[in-house]
């Protein structure tokens, strides 16, 4: 969309950061209403690879089916996915042209302006969050096509794609239908998300633009004036820093997660 490779890598990170974050929010949700009818499994034996495979086994067996009649509906199964999502895309794509010919888009024009407005962003972004509501492929193609500056582009491009768009909402909803799924702490989840992404965004841009500019820019030599780029180790050596920092984030992440657990197990204990 942007002709730009490197934004790839600030895209993923930020979504990779923002889905970490919205993951340890979730954690936290406490529905009102409990599921009494979870059943936890007692069996412990072995590690949980050979549980895993086990239960595999064993649902394979009770599943009965020959492995021509699985390929059969897996492929069967598989097509009638594609035809779904690709309908969807359509169905939405020509929702968002019909609402913006009924002049639709033009009444929450105005909400998306005033809430832009103190943020600074080009109004040319709007129709392009508008579009990404109903769809994220067309939100997100729109935002890159603006004359907006470039990292608002990533931003809203950034939550567009975090939000997803009705359309992959419908299909979600299709997906889970007779399961005992709910659409609310996903729909919740979506709007976190899409938020979450694009604070994240926010924050990275500037940073990883410059890193990677250093990346790639020629420095010359004041003795010699010898023209040269940055080495194979010395890229190596940033890319490893910026893992390493990530990693530590989520070591330092999984071990809160622990002692909080830690902690409630103990509580739990001694109010008996």
């Amino acid at each position: 969309m942007f002709g730009n490779a490197k934004l790839g890598t600030t895209l993923a990170l930020a979504h990779y950061i923002s889905c970490l974050i919205v993951g340890i929010g979730l954690r936290f949700y406490n529905p009102k209403e409990n599921n009494q009818d979870v059943v936890r499994n007692t069996n412990t034996e072995g590690n949980i690879f050979t549980r895993a495979f086990s239960e595999l086994y064993q649902a394979r067996r009770k599943d009965g089916r020959s492995l021509g009649q699985l390929i059969g509906d897996a492929t069967k199964e598989s097509l009638n996915t594609l035809l779904l999502i690709g309908g969807y895309i359509i169905l939405f794509s020509v929702l968002t042209r019909v609402l913006a010919l009924v002049g639709f888009t033009k009444l929450i024009t105005a909400g998306i302006v005033f809430v832009l407005k103190p943020f600074g962003f080009d109004q040319s972004l709007v129709l392009p969050i508008i579009s990404g509501l109903f769809e994220i492929t067309n939100g997100s193609h729109l935002a890159s096509q603006t004359m907006a500056p470039l990292s608002q582009k990533i931003i809203i491009t950034s939550g567009i794609i975090a939000w997803s768009g009705l359309s992959v909402h419908a299909q979600v909803a299709t997906m889970i239908n007779g399961t005992d799924l709910r659409m609310k702490p996903y729909l919740w989840a979506r709007v976190f998300h899409g938020i979450t992404a694009s604070l994240v965004t926010y924050f990275l841009f500037e940073p990883l633009e410059a890193i990677s500019s250093n990346l790639v820019t020629p420095v010359t030599s004041l003795a010699n004036r010898v023209h040269y780029t940055i080495g194979y180790w010395d890229h190596f050596a940033k890319m490893s820093s910026g893992l390493l920092l990530f990693l530590g984030f989520l070591t330092f992440t999984s071990l809160t997660i622990y002692f909080i657990k830690k902690i409630k197990l103990v509580m739990f204990h001694y109010s008996e």
